[in-house]
């Protein structure tokens, strides 16, 4: 009996997690589970791991990439963070939207140029752009039309050894296909 309960239990969260969206907001107080704004994940990599051809919704505020292209969460080299793609599903589909404030219900009530949100990848001491990430964010081997809206993606600095360090400050974007819709680069 307790293992159809898990079962049961584990199907409904999987239903529950593929449909809808996914919420982030980086001073959410909740669950941390990304079903509702209450309960929104605090880390946006949290959100793009867990998304199941969802979109994420991402509130305004100022959010860092906490793992490598790899999904490695103690890189060895700190500038390797990166926000990317879900690597155990490179073929699925994500969309990521920015500018909401936290509370709604449809995708048309959010403002971007109100609600700022920004993805940034001042790491490491603050406004010394010596350890700020490679890449800000990165899509890997990635074919479907994926969508990013609604950000301001600042602070990347591509000047590793790695020719894949070299360029891509903001966005590296690799063998992929993605939409920039109501995005700036600083």
């Amino acid at each position: 009996m307790k293992n159809y309960l898990l079962l049961f239990s584990i199907v409904v969260t999987f239903v529950f997690n593929v449909s809808g969206q996914v919420y982030v907001k980086n001073d959410a107080t909740g669950a941390n589970n990304g079903t509702s704004w209450a309960n929104a994940y605090t880390d946006l990599q949290m959100a793009i791991d867990s998304a199941v051809e969802q979109e994420i919704w991402v509130a305004a505020g100022t959010y860092y990439p906490v793992s490598d292209e790899l999904g490695n969460y103690s890189p060895i080299d700190q500038r390797t963070k990166t926000f990317h793609n879900n690597l155990s599903n490179l073929i699925g589909k994500f969309n990521i939207l920015g500018g909401f404030n936290g509370s709604e219900t449809s995708s048309s009530q959010r403002n971007p140029q109100i609600n700022i949100t920004i993805l940034s990848g001042d790491l490491g001491m603050q406004e010394d752009n010596s350890d700020n990430s490679y890449h800000v964010f990165s899509v890997i081997s990635n074919t479907n039309s994926n969508i990013i809206d609604g950000f301001q993606i600042i602070k990347g600095l591509a000047n590793g050894v790695a020719n894949s360090d070299q360029n891509g400050a903001g966005l590296n974007l690799l063998n992929s296909s993605l939409q920039l819709i109501n995005c700036a680069f600083f």
